[in-house]
C-alpha cells in the first residue's frame, strides 16, 4: 500500500486508478464522490466503506468494508490474487466500459 497524499496531475491520476490492483474508498459522509467516480470509470477494482452513499453508487460492483479487519480481508485477497480481482471487478462492469482503454 501507498500512500501518495494530493494527486493533482489528471494523467498520472488516470495511470493510478487504471493500475491499481485495488482502490480504497474511505469516505463515510455526502454523496457521490468524484474519485469513486473516477475509479469506476477505470475499471479498478474498489473497496469502499460500507455505507448507504457508498452502495447507491457503486452496487454490486464494488467490495464493502466496515472495519479495520474488514479492510486488511479485501486486501490480502486482492494481494493472494491479483488477476483474479482485475478480472472479477471488470467482468462485473458493461461490456462497453470494461474494455475502455485496452483497444
Amino acid at each position: 500500500m501507498r500512500l501518495l497524499g494530493a494527486v493533482w496531475d489528471q494523467r498520472l491520476l488516470d495511470q493510478l486508478y487504471g493500475n491499481a490492483l485495488t482502490y480504497i474508498h474511505g469516505h463515510s459522509v455526502g454523496g457521490t464522490n468524484p474519485s469513486l467516480l473516477r475509479a469506476m470509470g477505470a475499471a479498478a477494482p474498489t473497496s469502499a466503506f460500507d455505507v448507504r452513499f457508498n452502495r447507491e453508487v457503486l452496487g454490486s460492483f464494488g467490495r464493502y468494508f466496515r472495519d479495520p479487519g474488514d479492510l486488511a480481508a479485501l486486501c490480502d485477497a486482492a494481494e493472494a490474487d491479483p488477476a483474479g480481482t482485475r478480472c472479477a471487478e471488470k467482468s462485473r462492469l458493461p461490456r462497453s466500459t470494461a474494455t475502455r482503454g485496452t483497444e
